[in-house]
């Protein structure tokens, strides 16, 4: 199982099309679940602690992948190779993707895995859409499917 904690609203119509496809795709493989935290509402660190305790509250022993911008860079082969080793494990797999704040060090130091798409910043929504491919893609990668060309 695939889960998704982010913090936001329900995307905008512009994104959600684009992720209710890879989502289908991905329920293909596996299941798959969204779980949106609302902002805060704070500013800065206060925001940052608030929304990271709400995220903290809904992992378990899963393994946890960190989208920051902290992280590091990674390819596709890499992540498709998490998602193998994770399953082969029997452990499911839980997606934080942060607030415009960020996340605290609790949430980094309980991620098994963080991840970044480069050093460019993108509009939050934007990176759920691009998350989502790349879940797709690393089970693609993971069977063989044409989607994935090297």
């Amino acid at each position: 199982m695939i889960k998704i904690i982010t913090v936001g609203k329900k995307p905008d119509a512009i994104y959600r099309d684009a992720i209710d496809y890879f989502e289908r795709k991905i329920k293909y493989h596996t299941k798959f679940e969204w779980v949106l935290i609302p902002h805060s509402g704070l500013e800065g660190m206060i925001a940052r602690n608030s929304e990271s305790e709400k995220i903290l509250s809904l992992i378990n022993n899963e393994a946890v992948i960190l989208f920051d911008q902290k992280g590091d860079d990674y390819s596709a082969e890499y992540l498709a190779e998490i998602v193998v080793n994770e399953r082969d494990a029997s452990r499911n797999i839980t997606c934080i993707i942060g607030g415009a704040h960020g996340v605290n060090e609790s949430i980094a130091n309980r991620a098994n895995y963080i991840l970044r798409f480069g050093s460019t910043v993108f509009p939050h929504q934007l990176v759920r859409l691009m998350v989502a491919e790349q879940l797709y893609r690393a089970y693609s990668i993971s069977t063989g499917s044409r989607y994935h060309h090297e």
